[in-house]
């Protein structure tokens, strides 16, 4: 980046900059453009395409203000880095490449290394990803990214889990155990209390609080075992008149012996005080515009399972207390809105006090091509509008007759379909799209640090605040 400063003599208004000489694989952009009569600088940004050779470049840049024109001279010279990078997951065999360079594949802890790379620079990862019976060939591509030491995700493959049509076909009903205790501790009878159970997709369903210190509940699984193994969690408090957690007086979890398919258990809940609590307060606002307020939630984390701790819809306030428990887990404020066009998602890991302030930014808008777009090739621009200090992921898909996904980072709105060797854009094919972005994120490098883009998860009660939005797809079809 390079500032260009202008002298004014007389009455010169704005001035237009532009470039010249600048050959086929550089590019400048001005901004701001033209200098306003207010002011005399502008930033210029000179970028070298990914996979030039090295070279030293003369640029001529031209200011006009009317019949005026002046001159001056730009010397521009392309360095080299090396780049040694990790494929995330440390995954070894994986094919790796950076657009001007003969494409790798990843050794041993997932290494792969390039030499005189210009940056900014493309790269991309090609791999399988979907279920192993039927894989759908990969690209991840990383739009212009300048550090030395990448971390990249590439596509992977999983089997098809195991799920089972209990409780949705009638007349076949999920494994499940009716369970029964004593509740002892401090608290009173009639004091609300969240249950949650770690089991293998168990749940507690439809827990009945008794006056006389018992409870009664089922526990319902899905895998298809006839045992259940897990953790029996009870969280008792009291609310305030939102319904939001007001104080927290017993925490009890109880591993009992393994559930059965239809034998009722005994398990009884002897809480201990909960002697650390902190509060949350403050405001999260949803993006505006056809955004109506978020829908608001409190989340405690119970070893594999998470339960809500209060739930609210379109709310702007918080005013909460919620538990310190180590052995509990965490807890996480989770708010969501969408306008019909797009969602926008925030988490706000809870560890201590904090006031939240956060406005939620609005999910993207696609601009082009057009839903239901017919001919579009490698050519065509992808098109949209995005928040400020986001990181997109263009998410590109097509299933019958040929698979094929693409999945582009970038923090430009304007990108099109990667042109890679080991993946060509099936011809006379539908596809859908759509644009996920995650923020807040300075750069585009952020896409490849060791720490992965945080996706937003209400069991998320670690990291730091972060957002997360998705438009709604879009379809096309690609040229013949």
């Amino acid at each position: 980046m390079v500032t260009v400063t202008v002298q004014r003599t007389g009455t010169v208004g704005d001035i237009m900059l532009s470039a010249s000489g600048l050959g086929a694989n550089v590019s400048a952009a001005f901004s701001p453009n033209p200098i306003p009569a207010s002011a005399t600088t502008s930033q210029a940004t000179i970028a070298i395409a990914g996979g030039s050779a090295p070279a030293t470049t003369s640029i001529t840049v031209t200011g006009t203000a009317g019949a005026t024109q002046h001159t001056a001279t730009l010397s521009v010279t392309s360095t080299t880095i090396s780049v040694t990078g990790t494929i995330r997951g440390n995954r070894a065999g994986v094919k790796v490449g950076i657009i001007g360079k003969q494409s790798v594949t990843s050794g041993a802890g997932g290494v792969f290394m390039f030499t005189d790379v210009i940056p900014p620079y493309d790269i991309y990862t090609f791999a399988d990803g979907g279920v192993t019976t039927s894989p759908t060939p990969t690209v991840f591509y990383f739009k212009g990214l300048t550090r030395p030491d990448p971390t990249v995700s590439a596509a992977t493959t999983s089997t098809l889990p195991r799920i089972l049509l209990c409780g949705i076909i009638i007349g076949s009903p999920c494994p499940n155990a009716a369970i029964s205790g004593t509740r002892t501790g401090p608290g009173t009878n009639t004091d609300p209390i969240v249950f949650a159970w770690t089991g293998d997709t168990g749940s507690v369903l439809s827990p009945v609080l008794n006056n006389d210190g018992t409870y009664s509940a089922t526990i319902q699984w899905r895998n298809g075992d006839s045992t259940n193994g897990g953790t029996l969690h009870a969280l008792q408090l009291t609310r305030k008149a939102s319904g939001a957690p007001n104080t927290f007086i017993g925490y009890a979890r109880t591993t009992p012996p393994a559930l059965s398919d239809g034998m009722a258990a005994t398990i009884n809940l002897a809480a201990a005080p909960v002697n650390s609590t902190a509060t949350l307060s403050g405001t999260i606002n949803g993006p505006g515009g056809a955004y109506p307020s978020p829908s608001i939630s409190l989340f405690q984390q119970f070893g594999t399972t998470q339960a809500a701790l209060w739930t609210t819809s379109t709310t702007t306030t918080v005013d909460a207390t919620f538990p310190l428990i180590a052995a509990a887990g965490g807890t996480s404020l989770f708010a969501t809105v969408t306008d019909g066009t797009g969602t926008s998602t925030f988490v706000q890991p809870l560890t201590a006090t904090v006031t939240v302030s956060f406005a939620m930014p609005p999910a993207a808008v696609l601009d082009a091509p057009a839903d239901m777009a017919t001919g579009v090739t490698t050519s065509t621009h992808f098109t949209w509008t995005s928040a400020p200090s986001t990181i997109n992921e263009v998410n590109v898909t097509t299933s019958t007759p040929t698979r094929a996904a693409y999945k582009i980072f970038t923090t430009t709105s304007d990108v099109t379909l990667p042109v890679v060797p080991e993946l060509t854009l099936p011809a006379n094919q539908s596809f859908s799209w759509r644009v996920v972005a995650y923020g807040p994120n300075a750069s585009i490098d952020e896409a490849a640090a060791s720490k992965e883009l945080e996706a937003v998860s209400s069991s998320d009660y670690q990291g730091s605040p972060h957002a997360q939005t998705f438009t709604t797809f879009r379809a096309f079809t690609s040229a013949p």
